[in-house]
């Protein structure tokens, strides 16, 4: 389960990390990023916790 969990950690972040490499120009093309990344970051957290 620990070696599972920090993969899903690592895809999670590549997923954080593309989102905002592609709207670091253009912010507002897609108004709830907030709540997408702060929904994944959370998912990290919670991941790296329970790992």
């Amino acid at each position: 389960v620990g070696q599972e969990n920090e993969i899903r950690v690592a895809v999670l972040e590549e997923e954080v990390a593309l989102w905002e490499k592609r709207l670091s120009d253009k912010p507002d093309d897609i108004p709830y990023l907030g709540y997408i990344r702060t929904t994944l970051k959370d998912r990290i957290k919670e991941l790296e916790k329970n790992g």
